[in-house]
């Protein structure tokens, strides 16, 4: 095997197991939300409830997590009968390398 071909094969297994690293991170993130969520809901009561969501983020491009915790979150409230009213976006905020958003879900 050439030099050129080690390299190559060598940063596709950083790569890759980079790549699996942040899927699990994500993975044990999704996990926390669905904790979180399950906690706080509130009696079905025919009442408005809210609830917040903050998600995190190394990449200004990874938009893919800020929609996986939602999608979770969505899935969790939907599941146990409430219905969906509205979602808000409250705020984006930058500090240092992460970025975090700020989401309230209205919920009956």
């Amino acid at each position: 095997m050439s030099l050129k071909e080690t390299w190559k094969k060598s940063n596709e297994k950083v790569e890759r197991e980079q790549q699996e690293k942040k899927q699990k991170k994500n993975l044990e993130r999704i996990e926390e939300i669905k904790q979180e969520v399950q906690r706080d809901l509130k009696p079905k009561d025919g009442k408005h409830h809210v609830t917040l969501i903050k998600s995190k983020s190394k990449s200004l491009c990874d938009n893919n997590v800020h929609i996986s915790e939602l999608e979770c979150m969505l899935e969790i409230i939907q599941s146990r009968g409430y219905e969906i009213v509205d979602i808000k976006v409250m705020g984006v905020q930058w500090t240092g390398s992460t970025i975090g958003a700020e989401m309230i879900v209205v919920y009956k």
